[in-house]
């Protein structure tokens, strides 16, 4: 949503980033800032949040709100916010969502003040609950298949989906983990956040292991090439 704002020439994305950050300081606005690899499920979390509070879930972009004349883009963005203002009534969660926080400026970060969470891949664990979950859901039978580590929860769910038109072992074949086809920027991410962010998986700041994450290699049969 605000990626490019610093390189635009014509002042209407900077425009934009002065009013919200106004509005959100000047409405005391509660910010939790989600970062991720894609598919983690960070959307996923703003919709579960308004199920469990039982409220209205609100989606806003400055993207969306651009026009093509003069004015019409911050006049637009103004009438989001009063929109907000009169569903929230003085009672808003902001909680934003991005798969990188480069563009993100300091004073932007700093307006999600109750926390900052990071969405990593799924361990063992939790790859075997979402596995049990989707195969319920589409009501398959059977062991779940096994997930490699950097499978992310968007393609458990094609591959379950994969799974009801073929075998789960061609369905594997049919689906590349995003751990594998972004490996450099998905390593970078995360070593960038290490020992900063929160971790949405369990307590304390997200650390990134990658000794953890390597195979072991088994001793076999010792081959004397003499």
């Amino acid at each position: 949503m605000v990626g490019g704002a610093a390189g635009d020439t014509s002042g209407v994305s900077q425009g934009l980033m002065e009013q919200f950050l106004y509005w959100t300081e000047a409405r005391r606005v509660r910010g939790v800032l989600l970062v991720g690899v894609p598919g983690a499920g960070k959307s996923a979390t703003c919709r579960t949040t308004a199920g469990e509070a039982q409220c209205p879930l609100l989606r806003g972009s400055m993207s969306s709100v651009k026009g093509s004349l003069v004015g019409q883009s911050e006049g637009q963005f103004k009438a989001l916010l009063r929109c907000v203002d009169a569903v929230g009534q003085g009672r808003v969660l902001m909680i934003a969502t991005c798969n990188s926080f480069d563009s993100l400026t300091p004073e932007l970060m700093a307006r999600f003040k109750l926390a900052t969470f990071f969405y990593d891949y799924p361990d063992e664990s939790e790859r075997a609950a979402l596995w049990s979950l989707y195969m319920k859901r589409y009501e398959l039978s059977g062991k779940p298949p096994r997930s490699p580590t950097g499978l992310a929860g968007n393609r458990i769910v094609l591959r379950a989906r994969l799974v009801i038109q073929c075998q789960p072992g061609e369905a594997a074949k049919t689906v590349v983990p995003i751990s594998v086809a972004n490996a450099d920027k998905m390593t970078v991410l995360r070593q960038k956040v290490s020992g900063r962010f929160l971790s949405a998986a369990r307590p304390g700041v997200f650390i990134y292991n990658a000794e953890a994450e390597r195979p072991v290699l088994k001793s076999g049969r010792k081959v004397d090439l003499n």
